[in-house]
């Protein structure tokens, strides 16, 4: 059997297999082969033969660090753009936003993006880089990121770590510091 035989493109390779309790479904993340490499997330219920991608709004993002829900039926991704920099020779990331995929409505939802992280920061030009965890009751996740936050001096201090966000009181809390080498 190939990957198109389940509805997956040739053009992928597999990344890694979720499963959501909740709804009974399997996820799989595959990063396309060619530049820029980005990650697609395929799901499917437990019935179903073929895996169906999430839709993507554009060709160069890229939907990385997937968790699944425990309690609801919903996934999590962080969304990152893929990018070359004018002179370089690589591809960069560029974190756009966290968001949420209900397989019961197929609808997404961003739940924070640049904008949002910098109103609970104080201070824009934070991102996430990995999702850890999220509470039974979706009201929280735990992420890896680098928080910009304001000094009494008026310059602004990266501080990278383990943080938690709290979605209803759009509060972000440090949970452990990280040396940025981890980020």
């Amino acid at each position: 059997m190939k990957y198109r035989d389940i509805g997956i493109p040739d053009e992928y390779r597999y990344d890694e297999f979720l499963y959501v309790p909740a709804a009974n479904a399997g996820v799989a993340v595959f990063v396309r082969n060619e530049e820029p490499q980005v990650s697609r997330i395929f799901w499917r219920q437990s019935e179903d033969d073929n895996y169906v991608m999430i839709p993507v709004s554009e060709p160069d993002y890229s939907l990385d660090s997937c968790r699944p829900s425990l309690g609801s039926k919903s996934i999590y991704y962080i969304v990152t753009q893929r990018r070359k920099p004018e002179g370089h020779k690589g591809y960069g990331g560029y974190w756009i936003s966290l968001n949420k995929f209900s397989l019961d409505t197929q609808l997404e939802t961003t739940l924070v993006d640049k904008d949002s992280l910098g109103e609970m920061t104080g201070a824009s030009g934070s991102w996430i880089s990995r999702i850890l965890s999220i509470s039974p009751d979706d009201s929280e996740i735990d992420v890896v990121a680098a928080i910009r936050e304001p000094t009494k001096n008026g310059w602004a201090e990266m501080k990278y770590g383990v943080y938690r966000i709290a979605f209803e009181s759009k509060r972000i809390a440090l949970r452990l510091k990280m040396p940025a080498v981890f980020i």
